[in-house]
């Protein structure tokens, strides 16, 4: 799933990918630019579709941004446990996180 470059015009194709398209440039624009920079119009410009599309998906920006950020937790989670699951078992999970 690779988001759409602000300014495409090549939509997806149906309700899914465009969710998960959207989903995408939230997560992009809430890394890249914290709870300021969270805005359903530079969302919109990441993910190359119109604001009102934003809103059919997900109603409102807090739920856009909820979503976004359970997407961050999930990832970062899944990074702790695969590291967690390299180690020996001498080292803590404290050591584990640090070396990512």
């Amino acid at each position: 799933m690779t988001p759409l470059s602000a300014g495409t015009t090549n939509l997806p194709k149906n309700a899914t990918s465009t969710r998960s398209n959207i989903l995408a440039a939230a997560v992009q624009t809430l890394q890249r630019g914290g709870i300021e920079g969270f805005t359903l119009e530079a969302v919109a410009r990441r993910a190359g579709v119109v604001k009102g599309l934003i809103l059919y998906h997900y109603a409102s920006r807090g739920r856009l941004l909820r979503a976004a950020a359970s997407q961050i937790a999930a990832s970062r989670t899944a990074a702790i446990k695969t590291r967690a699951g390299q180690c020996s078992g001498s080292g803590s999970l404290l050591d584990v996180t640090q070396k990512s």
